[in-house]
């Protein structure tokens, strides 16, 4: 299915919308962690025609395409997913463009051609691999697609020891060295949340890994609960085996729908969070202040400011930052319910042939509190936003939002979204 990666490249368009281009339809620079044997990393790289993949690094190699041709390396890029076991060895040299090669990490020095020095504006002609790559992650590009193992990117003011990754000290940069537009966390860790955290605050589009690549846990959730019902059924006879499995089979792309729908809402909702800005800061403190209360959130290790941090924010007259809204608006799903959502977790197919089936499901009465989908959760969250101070605790998180601030919630919509094909400023989304 490769749906952690197709789940992490919704928030990846997502992301490119809002800055006014369609990445499905035009040409856009790319670094990458891993190679295409990966399954994160492999299949993201395939997930548009137009990626012009100018580098990537993994732990055996750096591969560099100075000026590629997007359908050429396309199409190299797929035969290498198609083989097993491959790595960056196994590409086709002669289909690079002019000046590219695939390095070894264990040589002591590479040589930098002229179009790869032109390409990165490096001025010297040798570099150890550890300098090549911390150079290519700092590269003037559109996208910085982490598929691969490692924590690569750090807050300036945390040192290496803190991150925890020794493997990549040597070429680990800071967040605010880093000029990508956009970065896409297919993997985990490949960044620190104060790293995200600091580039964020300084221009640049990101959400978090847990956010990012959530599909994988989203797809499984959902597996598990329909075998479980389905399971059941073969149980009472009301299936065989083979029409258990047929069905399984039937219903892959259906669940991969609704997964990918999810990841499609979570990042609109925190990019409709996002869009308050300064206006959110003070309820989102609130919010802060009451998870804390309840002992379900220590700002300290989830790396959300503290009240003098927050006073900072306030004078400044910033909102938190997309990373940070992250952590809040997990939070807000835990807590906010929803009155049987397993009977649309569970797809259509199923919700149409074994209705009592689902009522009946083992683990419907949990659900319903531990399931609360993306498109209820901003509603919940953005109810706390039109809460007094002492109302915003868990008790009274409820979805009253649309009977309370329907019209606000309107003007907020409309300013992030739009229909499929249309672009409107800054916060344009497209339709789903």
């Amino acid at each position: 299915m490769g749906i952690t990666a197709r789940g992490a490249w919704e928030g990846v368009k997502r992301h490119f919308r809002e800055l006014g281009r369609d990445i499905q339809r035009e040409d856009f620079t790319v670094v990458g962690i891993g190679d295409m044997s990966g399954d994160v990393f492999g299949n993201g790289m395939l997930l548009s025609p137009h990626i012009l993949l100018l580098a990537a690094i993994d732990h055996r190699h750096i591969f560099i395409d100075p000026n590629p041709d997007p359908t050429v390396s396309f199409a190299e890029r797929r035969r290498l997913f198609a083989l097993p076991r491959s790595s960056w060895a196994d590409y086709d040299v002669t289909l690079l463009s002019p000046g590219g090669g695939v390095f070894d990490r264990s040589l002591k020095m590479i040589t930098i051609t002229p179009e790869i020095r032109t390409r990165f504006a490096i001025e010297s002609e040798k570099l150890t691999p550890a300098e090549l790559i911390s150079i290519l992650l700092r590269a003037d590009i559109d996208l910085l697609w982490f598929g691969g193992i490692g924590t690569f990117v750090k807050a300036e003011h945390e040192t290496h020891a803190e991150v925890g990754d020794r493997t990549n000290d040597a070429t680990r940069v800071d967040a605010r060295t880093l000029r990508c537009r956009v970065i896409g966390e297919g993997a985990n860790l490949g960044i620190t949340q104060l790293g995200r955290i600091e580039y964020a605050r300084g221009g640049g589009r990101i959400n978090t890994d847990f956010i990012d690549n959530s599909a994988g846990v989203d797809c499984s959730d959902h597996e598990v609960n329909i075998k479980i019902l389905l399971d059941a059924s073969v149980a009472d006879g009301e299936l065989t085996n083979k029409q258990r499995d047929r069905l399984l089979v039937q219903m892959t792309s259906e669940v991969a729908d609704l997964v990918l729908r999810d990841n499609y809402l979570q990042t609109q909702a925190i990019s409709m969070i996002e869009a308050e800005g300064f206006a959110g800061l003070d309820p989102s403190a609130r919010q802060i202040r009451a998870l804390e209360r309840q002992g379900r959130l220590n700002r300290a290790v989830e790396f959300l400011p503290d009240e003098d941090a927050l006073a900072d924010r306030a004078a400044q007259r910033q909102g938190l930052s997309r990373p940070e809204i992250a952590v809040l608006f997990s939070c807000c799903k835990i807590r906010a319910e929803r009155r049987n959502p397993w009977l649309g977790s569970a797809g259509r197919s199923l919700s149409r042939r074994r209705r009592g089936s689902i009522f009946s499901h083992r683990p419907a009465r949990s659900i319903p509190r531990r399931h609360c989908p993306p498109s209820i959760a901003p509603r919940a969250y953005c109810n706390v936003h039109h809460q007094q101070p002492d109302q915003s605790d868990g008790r009274h998180l409820r979805l009253r939002y649309w009977r309370e601030n329907r019209s606000a919630w309107r003007r907020r919509r409309t300013s992030v979204c739009c229909r499929p094909g249309r672009v409107r400023g800054a916060h344009a989304m497209e339709g789903h």
